[in-house]
Protein backbone atom coordinates (compact mmCIF):
# COMPACT_ATOMS: atom_id res chain seq x y z
CA UNK A 1 0.00 0.00 0.00
CA UNK A 2 2.77 2.39 0.47
CA UNK A 3 3.96 2.31 -3.08
CA UNK A 4 0.96 1.16 -5.27
CA UNK A 5 2.52 -2.42 -5.79
CA UNK A 6 0.10 -5.01 -6.54
CA UNK A 7 0.52 -8.16 -5.19
CA UNK A 8 0.32 -10.10 -8.20
CA UNK A 9 3.17 -8.00 -9.80
CA UNK A 10 5.91 -9.20 -7.25
CA UNK A 11 7.72 -12.45 -7.44
CA UNK A 12 8.60 -13.36 -3.66
CA UNK A 13 11.85 -14.91 -3.68
CA UNK A 14 11.95 -15.50 -0.24
CA UNK A 15 12.19 -13.98 3.69
CA UNK A 16 15.07 -12.74 5.84
CA UNK A 17 15.30 -12.65 9.24
CA UNK A 18 12.44 -11.27 11.23
CA UNK A 19 13.89 -7.86 13.30
CA UNK A 20 12.17 -5.80 16.01
CA UNK A 21 12.10 -2.38 15.30
CA UNK A 22 12.94 0.56 17.53
CA UNK A 23 8.94 1.03 18.45
CA UNK A 24 8.42 -2.90 18.94
CA UNK A 25 7.01 -3.94 16.07
CA UNK A 26 8.12 -7.84 14.42
CA UNK A 27 9.31 -7.03 10.83
CA UNK A 28 9.41 -9.93 8.68
CA UNK A 29 10.94 -8.91 5.12
CA UNK A 30 10.09 -9.99 2.27
CA UNK A 31 12.12 -11.11 -1.05
CA UNK A 32 11.29 -10.72 -4.20
CA UNK A 33 11.59 -9.38 -7.93
CA UNK A 34 9.47 -6.92 -9.46
CA UNK A 35 9.25 -6.28 -14.00
CA UNK A 36 11.05 -3.09 -14.40
CA UNK A 37 9.39 0.18 -15.70
CA UNK A 38 6.24 -0.01 -12.62
CA UNK A 39 5.03 3.15 -12.02
CA UNK A 40 5.63 3.42 -7.75
CA UNK A 41 3.21 6.39 -6.08
CA UNK A 42 4.49 6.95 -2.90
CA UNK A 43 1.82 6.80 -0.48
CA UNK A 44 1.71 10.53 0.77
CA UNK A 45 1.01 9.57 4.71
CA UNK A 46 3.89 6.71 4.67
CA UNK A 47 6.49 8.33 2.35
CA UNK A 48 7.89 11.01 0.57
CA UNK A 49 9.44 9.67 -1.90
CA UNK A 50 10.59 6.14 -4.09
CA UNK A 51 13.32 5.60 -5.31
CA UNK A 52 15.29 2.81 -7.27
CA UNK A 53 19.08 2.02 -6.47
CA UNK A 54 21.39 -0.42 -8.52
CA UNK A 55 22.21 -3.85 -6.73
CA UNK A 56 25.85 -3.27 -7.26
CA UNK A 57 25.65 -0.27 -5.15
CA UNK A 58 24.92 -2.06 -1.99
CA UNK A 59 28.10 -4.64 -2.83
CA UNK A 60 29.98 -1.04 -2.27
CA UNK A 61 31.35 -0.44 1.63
CA UNK A 62 28.54 1.43 3.21
CA UNK A 63 28.65 5.42 3.67
CA UNK A 64 29.12 5.28 7.38
CA UNK A 65 27.64 3.20 10.52
CA UNK A 66 25.52 4.30 13.27
CA UNK A 67 26.91 2.83 16.30
CA UNK A 68 25.91 3.00 19.94
CA UNK A 69 26.23 0.40 22.65
CA UNK A 70 26.56 -2.70 20.96
CA UNK A 71 24.69 -1.20 17.74
CA UNK A 72 26.48 -0.91 14.87
CA UNK A 73 24.12 -0.53 11.77
CA UNK A 74 25.52 0.57 8.20
CA UNK A 75 24.15 3.47 6.25
CA UNK A 76 23.85 4.03 2.56
CA UNK A 77 24.23 7.00 0.24
CA UNK A 78 22.49 7.26 -2.80
CA UNK A 79 22.06 10.06 -5.33
CA UNK A 80 20.22 12.90 -2.93
CA UNK A 81 18.85 10.17 -0.85
CA UNK A 82 20.18 8.63 3.06
CA UNK A 83 19.20 4.87 3.10
CA UNK A 84 19.37 4.03 6.96
CA UNK A 85 18.26 2.08 9.95
CA UNK A 86 15.99 -1.11 10.04
CA UNK A 87 16.14 -0.62 6.10
CA UNK A 88 19.97 -0.50 5.93
CA UNK A 89 20.50 -3.38 8.06
CA UNK A 90 17.89 -5.43 6.38
CA UNK A 91 19.51 -4.44 3.09
CA UNK A 92 23.22 -5.86 4.68
CA UNK A 93 21.75 -9.19 5.95
CA UNK A 94 20.63 -9.52 2.28
CA UNK A 95 23.83 -8.81 0.73
CA UNK A 96 25.81 -11.34 3.25
CA UNK A 97 23.24 -13.83 2.39
CA UNK A 98 23.04 -13.84 -0.86
CA UNK A 99 25.75 -12.45 -2.79
CA UNK A 100 28.53 -12.93 -0.16
CA UNK A 101 29.25 -9.58 0.56
CA UNK A 102 31.04 -8.93 4.65
CA UNK A 103 28.89 -5.78 5.67
CA UNK A 104 29.12 -5.38 9.51
CA UNK A 105 26.42 -4.94 11.67
CA UNK A 106 24.81 -5.63 15.11
CA UNK A 107 21.51 -5.36 16.37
Amino acid sequence: EEVGLRPDQVTVLGELDQVVSRFGYLVTPVLGIIPPGLNHVANPGELEAVFEVPLSHFRQTPSRYFERGNIRIPSYDYENFHIWGLTAMMIAEMMNNFWDCDISYRF
